[in-house]
């Protein structure tokens, strides 16, 4: 989920805090994150304020998707990730469905090893990720697609990729998760978001 608020004529961007550095120096992927994983759950809750009203918005799905971390590089694959759905109620009730697909490989910083934070570097995105976006109530709407690695290049931030995340891994389990805050010309916002993988 591109962290957007779908409320009549404005879209309101959820400033989640993502993390991320300017160059990219050589580093080791951090010992218990290494090697590749299976997305089994995507689990966000979040609140915020738009134009039209307050709002909650829950999100799930996801799972299929895979992660490998080798060196100082990511590889997210989304060939069998299963849609993401993203449901809002308040003023202005709304159901999403994401549909990803293609890859995306970064640089990134990996600190710690049982538990860390997962940063990435930016400009150094490449792949084919782009999603499909079809909002599903109150009335069917296909919004049409977006480029999910311009988007991470340009600074921005996804739910589907754990970027500024913090982490906690063991032999069989990497869980990613991030809790944020703030306000913006509407009320506050903010949310936990939560990722978690099983090992292949």
């Amino acid at each position: 989920m591109f962290h957007r608020f779908m409320g009549g004529a404005a879209v309101i961007a959820l400033a989640v805090s993502g993390t991320v550095v300017a160059a990219a120096p050589a580093s080791a992927a951090a010992k218990c994150a290494a090697g590749s994983w299976r997305l089994t759950a995507e689990k966000n809750e979040f609140y915020g304020a738009a134009e039209t009203g307050a709002f909650k918005g829950r999100t799930s799905g996801l799972a299929g998707q895979r992660l490998t971390v080798k060196g100082d590089r990511v590889t997210f694959d989304f060939a069998k990730a299963a849609p993401e759905n993203t449901v809002y109620t308040g003023a202005k009730p709304e159901t999403y469905r994401n549909t990803y697909r293609g890859t995306l490989t970064a640089k990134v910083k990996i600190t710690g090893s049982a538990k860390g934070k997962l940063t990435v570097y930016p400009k150094t995105a490449k792949g084919t990720a782009k999603a499909k976006v079809v909002q599903l109530k109150p009335k069917r709407k296909e919004w049409g697609s977006y480029n999910v690695v311009k988007m991470i290049r340009d600074g921005g931030t996804e739910t589907v990729l754990p970027f500024g995340y913090s982490y906690t891994c063991t032999k069989t389990a990497l869980k990613f998760t991030l809790t944020s805050s703030g306000e913006n010309e509407f009320g506050a916002f903010g949310g936990t978001f939560r990722l978690t993988y099983k090992r292949r």
